[in-house]
């Protein structure tokens, strides 16, 4: 990728959101059980450049990941999204 053309890049955060389905509020001292977890991208830079790139601008992003997020969510998810990857 030598000339890599871009309308926008994004800098900042990229992670992973958590979103967890619950009966009810725990109170003190509780416990609920999790009935449903998702796991999605997720960092505001993360989430500008994916919604300008359905948008149809070529996007891309420069943001510091863990490991693990890396592997299984972020770039996964980046690449389904078809967001410009490099690195």
């Amino acid at each position: 990728m030598k000339n890599l053309k871009l309308d926008v890049l994004g800098l900042g955060t990229c992670n992973a959101d958590f979103l967890m389905n619950v009966s009810r509020f725990s109170g003190t001292d509780d416990e609920v059980d999790i009935e449903k977890l998702r796991v999605s991208l997720g960092g505001s830079a993360a989430n500008f450049v994916v919604r300008v790139s359905r948008r149809g601008l070529n996007s891309g992003i420069i943001a510091r990941i863990g490991r693990i997020i890396l592997e299984s969510i972020s770039l996964p998810n980046l690449k389904r999204k078809k967001l410009t990857q490099k690195g």
